[in-house]
């Protein structure tokens, strides 16, 4: 494997929310097994190239394609871009705000005006073509931790990735063995009924033909390290993954997997071409921070029914 050494790094935060350009990077690296370490050594990124072909490749596309086909999501704030000023976030195609009021906004995230008048507690960002499968930890909303949506209605495509997230989390073990170690520590203090099995994930983010503006990645564990999976058909242009606080940018191919620090900033250029004719796909695995605090299945179903009971006497 080919190891590229970095020797600087940038203040790109004036960027954030925004899309990366060609002029966001200097090196593109090389269409070759990689690893790129920092100026202090430590691993930025690791590319396997066509580390996914054949069958295990087929069956994932299979798996997550029609799901990535459907609407989009709007939860993805910072990485789906700035709300421009002509924009009204509250009216924006296919959000849940659609047709309200706009009660809070900031650059890149807004809360719509409810029925009753107040202003709703949920966060939006504006819509992108992401979802999320396997499992969630608790929230204010969801007080228990659970399966994702996504995989509770379709827990067979969920299972019929197993055999690719087991070769991802070999491919971490691999090649980041410090950071694969503090995730797999994390990992075995969690309960089996919400890793992704065989593996030391627990959640899955499904991207489609969705170039995301400059964010880092919140809610994953910080000592673990990002897998992406790339899956593409057709013919189109752009989509670098691209670190500009490194001059650093990668063309990922069919079949071809990332690991990556997701917590540095990182973007992808302007996707080109007709999206009729091109497909491209990524499947992001990652450990979901607090999901060691989940109990067991049981243990979180007994939360939904005290949750439950609660809200009734409310």
């Amino acid at each position: 494997m080919h190891t590229i050494r970095l020797n600087s790094f940038h203040d790109v935060t004036r960027w954030v929310g925004e899309y990366p350009t060609h002029t966001w990077f200097e090196r593109l690296v090389p269409a070759q097994d990689v690893t790129v370490l920092k100026p202090d050594g430590t691993p930025l990124l690791v590319v396997v190239r066509r580390a996914l072909t054949g069958t295990l490749y087929q069956t994932v596309y299979e798996a997550v394609a029609p799901l990535a086909r459907s609407s989009p999501r709007h939860n993805r704030g910072i990485a789906a871009g700035k709300i421009q000023a002509w924009e009204d976030p509250a009216l924006l195609k296919g959000g849940v705000a659609q047709g309200s009021r706009l009660g809070r906004r900031s650059a890149t995230r807004y809360q719509p005006v409810k029925l009753d008048g107040t202003v709703s507690k949920t966060v939006y960002g504006k819509d992108s073509p992401s979802f999320v499968m396997g499992y969630s930890d608790r929230s204010a909303r969801f007080p228990y931790c659970r399966q994702t949506a996504y995989t509770a209605q379709y827990p067979g495509r969920t299972h019929a990735l197993l055999p690719c997230l087991a070769q991802l989390s070999a491919l971490l073990h691999d090649y980041v063995p410090e950071r694969y170690a503090a995730q797999a520590d994390v990992a075995r203090q969690t309960s089996p009924d919400f890793l992704l099995a065989g593996t030391i994930f627990t959640t899955l983010t499904i991207n489609r033909n969705w170039a995301t503006a400059l964010h880092t990645d919140k809610g994953d564990l910080a000592a673990g390290f990002g897998v992406m999976a790339c899956l593409r058909a057709g013919t189109y242009t752009g989509g670098l993954y691209v670190m500009p606080a490194y001059g650093i940018a990668v063309d990922l191919h069919a079949g071809d997997v990332l690991l990556s620090d997701v917590h540095e900033w990182h973007g992808n250029t302007p996707i080109v071409g007709d999206p009729k004719y091109y497909e491209r796909i990524t499947v992001v695995c990652y450990y979901r921070a607090r999901m060691a605090q989940c109990g067991s299945s049981i243990e979180e179903l007994a939360r939904v029914k005290r949750d439950g009971q609660t809200r009734m006497r409310v």
